[in-house]
């Protein structure tokens, strides 16, 4: 009888272990972050249909918020990193969705939108002074001034209504203070465009460091790019 309590003991401790674990805590951050995936292509592809995506735009704020929550609690590279880029997605996503949207659409993107800047600000915030997080940082970084140029060419181009064209100029002032805060300049300032193949808005192993930019960039395209 000992014996079994003793291997049941065990086991449970070994089971505490690996739920507490780095690896451990990164399953758990994927998992939400696939889910995420999921209702954000949903959430756009009813938008552009002019249906209603108030559902698919919840799921995408809440499982990126509990993604975030673990990775901010774990504060490893990369459940921080995965988180991230998902918020940056989901930024460029937000933003090319505006385009022709109206009503409760508008309101629920540019709640989402919102959310993911205002999480991606907390990672900032989170990894300040921490040098094993420099990458995230530089990560966001590469992402925010991405989000800045999708920010102005919707303004620039797309068919907004008022509350969309307030949201995306919120929007491009944060984005622009994110950027700041992560070592880079101003996005406000006009710069010239790099050349093919010099853009850095993706991380490693996503073509970044080949100079190959990446199928699907622009202003929704790394918002479908999981």
């Amino acid at each position: 009888m000992s014996h079994r309590i003793t291997r049941a003991a065990l086991g449970a401790v070994l089971a505490v272990g690996l739920l507490a674990s780095p690896a451990a805590a990164t399953t758990r951050v994927d998992a939400k972050l696939k889910t995420v995936e999921r209702a954000l292509d949903r959430a756009t592809d009813r938008v552009a249909d002019g249906e209603a995506a108030a559902t698919q735009l919840t799921s995408v704020r809440r499982n990126v918020a509990s993604a975030q929550k673990t990775a901010l609690r774990k504060a490893d590279v990369a459940s921080l990193s995965a988180v991230a880029r998902a918020q940056g997605r989901v930024v460029s996503a937000t933003v090319g969705a505006f385009d022709g949207a109206t009503g409760d659409n508008v309101t629920g993107l540019a709640t989402t939108l919102k959310a993911a800047l205002d999480g991606r600000d907390a990672i900032v915030a989170a990894a300040a002074g921490k040098t094993e997080l420099a990458r995230v940082v530089a990560q966001i970084n590469r992402d925010a001034a991405g989000d800045a140029e999708d920010i102005a060419d919707a303004l620039a181009d797309d068919e907004l209504t008022d509350e969309a064209r307030a949201a995306l100029t919120a929007a491009a002032t944060q984005v622009a203070a994110t950027v700041t805060a992560t070592g880079g300049t101003d996005t406000t300032t006009p710069t010239t465009p790099a050349a093919d193949g010099d853009r850095e808005d993706c991380p490693e192993g996503e073509g970044r460091e080949a100079g190959a930019e990446p199928a699907g960039y622009g202003r929704g395209g790394r918002g479908q790019r999981f």
